[in-house]
């Protein structure tokens, strides 16, 4: 065999070829984890008279005492707002429809029925509010 010659000089590249299709859509990833509420929310009002439920009290808890009632208004509470009330005392609690609200629960039952009986409260729209749970 004889000696290897050298080696000639590189061509010139080649043109790209054509984009190919693009691939299908992955799936979504799980949903992270909720933020804090932000300042001034607590989850648990204590209540010993007469109060109006207010945005604050959003899927919280009243705990009241005595003997008076908690009033849900007829604006100002976004649709969809639930919050719920506890009777921690021995008084009786009841829930109220404030001036142009209307409350609507089981056999028109709006007092929460003893120590420790829970009721819940829901906004549909409007002034409109749904009444559940121990109520007599």
């Amino acid at each position: 065999t004889g000696l290897q010659g050298i080696t000639g000089s590189t061509g010139s590249q080649g043109i790209q070829g054509i984009q190919g299709r693009q691939g299908t859509q992955g799936r979504q990833g799980i949903q992270g984890i909720r933020g804090d509420i932000g300042s001034g929310y607590s989850p648990v009002t204590t209540k010993t008279s007469a109060y109006t439920v207010a945005e604050i009290n959003l899927n919280g808890l009243i705990e009241a005492s005595g003997t008076f009632n908690i009033t849900l208004p007829s604006s100002g509470i976004s649709n969809g707002y639930q919050t719920s009330v506890i009777n921690v005392g021995t008084g009786v609690i009841s829930i109220a429809a404030g001036s142009g609200a209307t409350v609507y629960a089981t056999d028109g039952s709006l007092a929460i029925r003893d120590r420790y009986g829970v009721a819940s409260v829901f906004h549909k729209s409007s002034g409109l509010w749904y009444a559940f749970g121990n109520l007599k």
